[in-house]
């Protein structure tokens, strides 16, 4: 039996799809216009070229956020212009009644022309907005709440192995060797005072202390554990949070998060800029 072949033409078939599969790589390319069409053109080179197509369009919008947070400003800059007007205005309208040579008719004009001033300074600040957004009324205004420290201080002078009660008096300000001591709670209203280093205990009463002060630690200046030895305490009660701020636009003008920008505005009505209210009499 004869097996008939042709190599030659099933090598030039072979190479003819290979050509026809370039080629339609190079017109998709060309229609494109891009390099990477698909994982198979470079897989590396498209996931750097999406990540970076990303950041682009990222950094666009940041722009377009960057003009639109300009154009707010520029709105707000606007109205406070006029405010700053009408505040030349009323200074001059005060300086012009501060003058003798106006009779009380006279005075009464510039009043209602002052009330008026003072109620447009106040629909400034209540209509002005960007995008249905109030910019003048104290919308804008961040505020927040912040960690802080207090301090209650029980100052008292007491004698070694006695007990006694804790004034709260004026903060007093100790120098010398300083131990930290601590208070451990019994009954409610004596506490033991124990330096925690084998030297001694003390017990004392805070019945008539009006600091709380149970698990707070205290600050003993020159304290020995010799009898009839006198010493002094003073009591720190810290408190400590976390503040969270609130209030004021943000604008977003990076790619990436914390890229922006905080714009605070304050309230801006007569009140606040110092103008009083409209009380006067014309």
């Amino acid at each position: 039996m004869i097996i008939n072949n042709n190599i030659p033409a099933l090598t030039s078939y072979r190479q003819m799809g290979a050509n026809q599969k370039a080629a339609s790589n190079s017109m998709e390319k060309l229609a494109s216009g891009l390099r990477i069409n698909k994982a198979g053109d470079d897989a590396a080179g498209l996931a750097i070229s999406e990540k970076m197509r990303g950041q682009i369009r990222g950094l666009d919008q940041a722009s377009r956020n960057a003009q639109d947070g300009i154009s707010m400003i520029q709105t707000a800059e606007g109205a406070l212009q006029e405010t700053q007007n009408i505040l030349q205005r009323m200074r001059e309208l005060s300086v012009q009644s501060s003058n003798d040579t106006n009779t009380l008719t006279d005075r009464k004009e510039i009043q209602k022309e002052m009330n008026q001033l003072i109620e447009e300074i106040d629909r400034i600040s209540t209509d002005t907005e960007f995008n249905t957004k109030k910019l003048l009324n104290g919308d804008l205004t961040s505020s927040g709440t912040t960690g802080t420290a207090t301090t209650a201080d029980a100052v008292s002078s007491q004698t070694t192995g006695t007990s006694g009660n804790i004034a709260i008096t004026d903060p007093s300000t100790f120098t010398g060797e300083t131990g930290t001591w601590t208070l451990a709670t019994t009954d409610g209203t004596a506490f033991t005072l124990d330096k925690g280093d084998g030297t001694g205990a003390q017990t004392i009463d805070l019945s008539t202390g009006t600091a709380t002060v149970d698990g707070i630690e205290l600050d003993i200046s020159g304290i020995t554990a010799a009898a009839n030895d006198e010493w002094s305490i003073e009591v720190t009660a810290a408190s400590t949070g976390t503040g969270t701020s609130t209030g004021g636009a943000v604008i977003h003008i990076g790619a990436n998060s914390a890229q922006s920008l905080t714009v605070d505005i304050n309230q801006m009505d007569s009140t606040t800029l110092g103008g009083g209210t409209n009380t006067g009499t014309a």
